[in-house]
């Protein structure tokens, strides 16, 4: 097939979501934090602390920290209302959540963010919903 030759999907008739669709108890969970922190940070621990959270917390399935990039793309509008870095991690459902959210490790790494915080996080929680599209 040529790149530019059109395709052809077939679309699955939509199919409302269910409560059990919303179920955080048994879907992966997606945890959010907006931080706006110091540009004075420690690379080299900020590495590893979250090389730890990764490698030895219990049922984290991803975890992604990073700064904004005010010119990801050309015209590109500022709506990041100062904040300036952001954790995104997934857990295997709620209960793991939990979890981390005591474990020593993420403890550790949210101590050291939160000590180069200018302004207070701001964290959301949602359930990562399956796709039916």
């Amino acid at each position: 097939m040529m790149y530019n030759e059109p395709v052809s999907h077939q679309l699955k008739p939509y199919a409302p979501l269910t409560a059990a669709d919303l179920d955080p108890s048994s879907h992966p969970v997606v945890h959010v934090v907006a931080f706006t922190l110091s540009a004075k940070m420690e690379e080299e621990k900020l590495v590893h602390l979250i090389t730890d959270v990764r490698r030895h917390v219990p049922g984290v399935i991803e975890l992604y920290f990073g700064q904004d990039k005010k010119d990801t793309y050309h015209g590109k509008i500022d709506r990041s209302g100062g904040y300036n870095y952001v954790l995104v991690s997934r857990h295997i459902n709620s209960k793991f959540l939990e979890i981390y959210q005591k474990h020593p490790l993420h403890l550790k790494l949210a101590t050291f963010l939160t000590s180069h915080a200018t302004n207070k996080p701001v964290a959301l929680d949602f359930v990562n919903i399956p796709s039916r599209l």
